[in-house]
């Protein structure tokens, strides 16, 4: 057996794939969390999968699906929540955004609006 074969098979096993020049797996896995205070003594909350884009919301302490309008394509997406954190007039939105192509959409009433791109006039 080679004296290096034993350093190559540690090397595989101890460094990321990147650094080996092997492509990472790619999984449908990643998720982020996005909550806020909402109102005096409550919270809203939303959760993204950052490859797909479909989301949940909580509704009575479970996650709730949120509705589509189009389907959406693999990609990068972002998630962004904004309470105005005013006890008396709280409000909150969601946004989410595809970082391949710029496209944004706005959690209406659980159901996601995508907002178009004004031309100027």
């Amino acid at each position: 057996m080679p004296r290096f074969l034993p350093m190559l098979l540690v090397a595989c096993w101890v460094l990321p794939c990147s650094l080996l020049g092997a492509a990472e797996p790619k999984t449908d896995t990643d998720f982020v969390v996005k909550a806020a205070p909402y109102k005096t003594s409550d919270f809203v909350a939303v959760r993204l999968q950052t490859t797909t884009g479909k989301a949940w919301y909580v509704k009575a302490g479970n996650w709730q699906p949120t509705s589509e309008t189009e389907a959406l394509p693999q990609g990068r997406y972002d998630l962004q929540l904004v309470s105005t954190g005013h006890p008396d007039q709280s409000s909150w939105f969601a946004f989410r955004t595809n970082l391949d192509t710029g496209k944004t959409w706005r959690l209406v009433s659980g159901k996601w609006q995508l907002m178009q791109t004004l031309t100027d006039e």
